[in-house]
């Protein structure tokens, strides 16, 4: 279950808009869902009713496309008038002639102004209205004057705690075990490689959405391929220097992970191991790892700064595709090959030094970057 649903024409430029604002909402633990994030295939319309009717913060990007789509009409129409007591928000972007249906619904809330496009939407003033009404407000968003009255306290009053139970435990490995706590804490333990779980079909499906917290003990080779996938609520990692390898997919979705520390034991980080992870602000890639996976960090929109040590030889196809916020990157000179749209919407990456020997396929950075090759 979503705290915000983000309603949304899709275009370039607003998609990127939704990403940040997601971003800025989940680095603070207020956590977002829209269409193509988790679009949940075979179960869409469904999925986004049950989406709406049950989050506490409905926000609309109201632009000219959204003004005119059926789709956003829809999803208004659900939020004002399902079961549910959200708080309505609408973020208009640009000037255009209001639809009268979606006008009507526009007029019986505060309409908060995000400039004249996508590229230069003002987001400040919006994050610390969300963010205060779920009491999370940020310090450098807030007007104290102007901050609204806190709605949804997720801050219950302290009591004593009785002794944390185990509620699930079993084998997820030939050699390896994990237990589950009550309070979301995932510990595997043993020796040797992790199961792979192909399409997500984990031990701990049915309570993947409440693990917060995984510790991985030494002794432990490989993390499966799938193994965290979709743990929205995930928001820490440890990873000991057992590790070889992160498998295809194994941190995807993994929307609250802020940080992760690979260590220097990891060779291979699969496809997709880290994409959608869009809180991830950071990352330093070990210098034993030779080859970052397909799509590896895949819109990992909160990324800044990427560190690759020396022993890569080769970034995949769409490495970090859509890192919309990425403005440094190092690539070291072991690096030979440098897959096709591997920065691709990298829009913030003014400039990357790359090796004079490395082949850089079609559109593997974007036409505003400058790439430098050095001897």
């Amino acid at each position: 279950m979503a705290d915000v649903f983000i309603s949304y024409h899709r275009s370039e430029g607003t998609s990127a808009l939704v990403r940040r604002i997601a971003a800025e909402l989940e680095r603070i633990g207020i956590f977002c869902w829209y269409d193509t994030k988790d679009p949940d295939p075979g179960y869409f319309v469904q999925t986004i009713e049950q989406e709406i009717l049950r989050c506490k913060v409905f926000l609309l990007i109201w632009d000219e496309g959204a003004n005119n789509s059926e789709w956003c009409l829809t999803e208004t129409y659900t939020a004002f008038n399902g079961k549910n007591h959200s708080v309505r928000v609408p973020f208009q972007v640009g000037t255009f002639t209001k639809h009268p249906e979606m006008g009507f619904y526009m007029r019986r809330c505060q309409i908060f102004g995000g400039g004249n496009s996508p590229e230069n939407a003002d987001i400040e003033k919006l994050i610390a209205k969300i963010a205060a009404l779920f009491g999370k407000t940020p310090a450098k968003f807030v007007d104290e004057d102007d901050a609204p009255t806190k709605i949804f306290d997720d801050a219950p009053a302290k009591i004593k705690e009785p002794p944390v139970n185990i509620i699930q435990s079993g084998s997820c490995g030939e050699n390896v075990i994990y237990t589950l706590d009550e309070k979301g804490l995932l510990t595997i333990s043993g020796y040797g490689d992790m199961d792979s779980y192909y399409g997500g079909k984990t031990p701990w499906l049915n309570r993947h959405q409440m693990i917060s917290a995984v510790r991985i003990q030494k002794g432990v080779t490989s993390i499966g391929s799938s193994t965290f996938y979709k743990c929205r609520s995930l928001a820490s990692v440890t990873i000991p220097d057992s590790v070889t390898s992160i498998g295809n997919e194994a941190f995807y979705g993994c929307c609250r992970l802020t940080g992760v520390t690979i260590p220097d034991s990891v060779t291979s980080i699969g496809n997709e191991a880290f994409a959608s992870c869009n809180s991830l602000i950071n990352v330093t890639v070990p210098d034993n790892v030779t080859s970052i996976g397909l799509l590896a960090f895949y819109t990992c929109s909160s990324l800044t700064s990427i560190t690759i040590l020396d022993g890569a030889t080769s970034i995949g196809i769409g490495a970090f595709m859509g890192c919309d916020r990425l403005t440094s990157v190092t690539i070291p000179d072991s690096v030979i090959f440098i897959g096709e749209r591997a920065f691709a919407y990298c829009g913030k990456l003014k400039s990357v030094s790359v090796p004079a020997k490395a082949t850089i396929e079609n559109d593997a950075f974007p036409d505003t970057t400058k790439v430098i090759r050095r001897e």
